[in-house]
């Protein structure tokens, strides 16, 4: 297995790992049976990996001696029972609770009470494909996570109950982490990893205090098909208030996270730089890198805000997105942008498609189309790169975006306007929304005219701008997840498709 595509895929159902304190995968043994997915994940990602057979009536490891983790799926007192001999000192235990699992009737915790550093986590919504890991030893991390999907009534009443730690197991399949004691190594860190700060690096901690406070975890555990990332939100341990936001990489050659780090950094440049994320720390740590950030607080931009307010929510985007305003105008051929965001980026994916791919036949045609760009007086703009939900917040300092990884301190203009207008068209149900972006007669395409004007840009460059702008998502698309997405390479060819049509699309008015 050597795909990026083929390892992202394989790494999700690990990401557990980051709930341990040592997450990296060095002696792994696993009671039977073991589920494909768990075993070719391990098979990929573990130094040593070798499963048990559970029928053992002895039940000791094949080659016996003890294992630094030990795996449990489908967690039984029984089995617990017999994982916990197989753990050297100072090793560590995952067992996979399921969620009638009688065990959960009281606090598994009692399963390894010669153990320490013991965590119990919801695993929403199955241990097979997990969305979040949320910590269940104090209220905070449970009452955040259920707040982002609750509103009004029922975020108060599920807020209030989940006071209860039986409640908490309740919530679903449960999974728990211990370390078996070592008297030789005296006590050590048994924080998550996740929770780690790197162990050199960039190191900018100015949080104001809120290491003083006692704290939650809630482990996002992102399944699209680009993400190679793990989301680690550092909670109040009492309120659920967001305290740190921690990333760390799947891939051990990841590069995103540093690209995201001099984002961020490249931001505080600006003159107005809006309301982002602020770096507190980035370097390596242990199994991975770690990117730490301070939250931004809000509600998200989503598809239903959006579409009942596409007027209201465009105008905040907009005036967010002139804080990224950059002084200055220049050919894009003299400057670098056009071979470092344009030739490159298409000649990489060129050469990683297969040679059948339809893809291949937008590449061209493109080319041609954008190609008098490169001689233009463009104004330089910073991209954020993905200005979409989940990464758009409401909150009361106003709007603010996250994830930077895509970010570009020297890019195109209209690029991030462009994908915002297309979700929008998107959430109010329009067919063919990259088409209506090119379409100077429909809602976005006079949105996308008057940005133009404003950044003294003539309207008659929007078409060539956005499709760019939508080549260059597949091409990173490609590079970033090993494949071409299917909507991404639709909308960059429905754009094409209209622009050849001259105006003879369909036009979008939006009231």
């Amino acid at each position: 297995m050597t795909s990026v595509a083929e390892r992202l895929k394989a790494s999700r159902r690990i990401d557990w790992k980051y709930l341990l304190g040592e997450p990296l995968l060095r002696d792994v043994a696993v009671l039977e049976p073991v589920g494909h997915d768990l075993r070719t994940a391990l098979e990929v990602f573990a130094d040593r990996f070798q499963p048990v057979p559970s029928d053992d009536t002895e039940f000791r490891h094949p080659d016996g001696t003890p294992s630094r983790l030990v795996v449990v799926p489908d967690a039984t007192r029984r089995r617990m029972e017999r994982a916990r001999a197989l753990v050297a000192p100072g090793g560590w235990l995952y067992a996979e609770f399921g969620a009638r699992s009688p065990s959960l009737l009281r606090n598994p915790a009692h399963l390894v009470h010669d153990f320490d550093s013991v965590r119990t986590y919801w695993v929403h919504s199955t241990h097979d494909s997990p969305r979040a890991f949320v910590e269940l030893t104090t209220p905070g991390a449970a009452r955040a996570y259920t707040a982002r999907h609750l509103g009004g009534t029922a975020r108060h009443l599920v807020g209030w109950l989940i006071r209860s730690a039986a409640v908490r197991r309740s919530l679903g399949p449960v999974a728990l982490v211990a370390r078996r004691p070592d008297p030789d190594r005296g006590t050590a860190s048994g924080d998550p990893a996740i929770c780690q700060p790197p162990t050199t690096g960039d190191d900018r901690d100015d949080d104001g205090g809120a290491d003083d406070e006692k704290s939650g975890v809630i482990v996002l555990t992102p399944s699209f098909s680009a993400s190679r990332h793990v989301i680690g939100l550092i909670v109040n341990e009492r309120t659920g208030a967001l305290l740190r936001v921690v990333k760390t990489s799947r891939l051990a050659d990841d590069t995103q996270l540093e690209a995201e780090a001099r984002a961020l950094t490249a931001v505080e440049e600006l003159a107005h730089p809006p309301l982002r994320p602020r770096v507190l720390s980035w370097g390596p740590a242990p199994g991975g890198r770690r990117l730490v950030q301070t939250p931004v607080a809000g509600d998200p931009m989503d598809r239903r805000a959006v579409a009942s307010d596409p007027e209201g929510c465009t105008d905040l985007m907009a005036e967010w997105l002139s804080g990224l305003d950059r002084p200055g105008r220049s050919r894009p051929v003299d400057d670098g942008r056009w071979a470092r965001l344009v030739e490159e980026p298409l000649r990489l994916l060129e050469l990683g498609l297969d040679p059948g791919d339809p893809v291949r036949g937008l590449i061209d045609p493109t080319r041609t189309v954008v190609g008098d760009l490169a001689h233009h007086e463009i104004p330089v703009s910073f991209e954020h790169g993905d200005t979409r939900h989940p990464n758009i917040l409401m909150g009361p300092d106003g709007v603010g975006l996250v994830d930077w990884e895509l970010g570009q301190a020297e890019g195109f203009p209209l690029h991030d306007l462009s994908f915002f207008l297309e979700f929008v068209l998107e959430s109010r149900g329009v067919e063919r929304p990259a088409a209506s972006l090119v379409d100077p007669g429909s809602w976005a395409g006079a949105r996308l005219a008057a940005e133009a004007r404003r950044r003294d840009l003539d309207p008659r460059l929007c078409g060539p701008l956005v499709l760019l702008a939508l080549a260059r998502r597949t091409a990173d698309h490609h590079r970033r997840a090993g494949r071409v997405g299917p909507r991404p390479s639709a909308s960059w060819r429905s754009c094409l498709e209209a622009l050849g049509r001259g105006t003879s699309v369909q036009r979008v008015g939006v009231t």
